[in-house]
């Protein structure tokens, strides 16, 4: 309950939710590309060594803040032969607030929700796309996020991302990942506007 208090506090502040309703939702989208890195030790790493993995999002501002959708690939290798390796696939949902933004950089943190696909390899190591439903298992993850993005121009800037996350298997899983890469910024077309509105 005290982490649900203090998330609160940071994500509403003082002003209030009516001074930052956002007149322009959706008026643009912003896509990512970043590498993937996870760094904490847990009880899942004493079986399996991550590798270096893929994040790709799109961004967009909505009425309070920005929502974003985003899907992370990261590769586990098994520490034993026993072990399958596995493909970690997570797509989530997230809303993010802008804590701090000026003309070259912007601060902000957030929290979403989404699954987390354990996708096996067989024994030869390949990944069988037309098995797919047979050879994985998906499982809710939940998480926070600190952003810091540094603008190249108008539409281009760079991104580092700490993200942590808690997926809800039997034993949760907990991962911290950062990622950093370039993320392009573009006007939503009006008629897609129209949709999401």
């Amino acid at each position: 309950m005290k982490k649900i208090i203090f998330l609160c506090l940071i994500l509403f502040p003082n002003k209030g939710l009516i001074a930052s309703v956002n007149n322009n939702p959706f008026e643009y989208f912003s896509l990512s590309i970043e590498l993937l890195k996870n760094v904490n030790n847990n009880d899942l790493h004493y079986f399996y060594q991550p590798k270096n993995g893929l994040k790709t999002s799109i961004t967009t501002p909505f009425y309070w803040g920005k929502v974003q959708a985003s899907l992370d690939l990261m590769p586990f290798k098994g520490k034993e032969k026993d072990y399958m390796n596995f493909i970690g696939i997570q797509p989530k949902l997230k809303w993010i607030k802008p804590l701090y933004t000026s003309s070259k950089i912007s601060f902000a943190i957030g929290g979403g929700v989404g699954l987390f696909v354990f996708s096996f390899a067989d024994q030869e190591d390949r990944f069988l796309l037309y098995n797919w439903a047979a050879i994985t298992e998906s499982e809710l993850s939940s998480g926070c996020l600190s952003q810091v993005q540094y603008f190249i121009n108008k539409n281009m800037s760079l991104t580092f991302n700490i993200n942590i996350d808690r997926v809800h298997t039997y034993r949760p899983i907990n991962l911290i990942n950062i990622s950093m890469g370039i993320a392009y910024r573009n006007k939503t077309p009006d008629w897609i506007k129209l949709i999401l509105q």
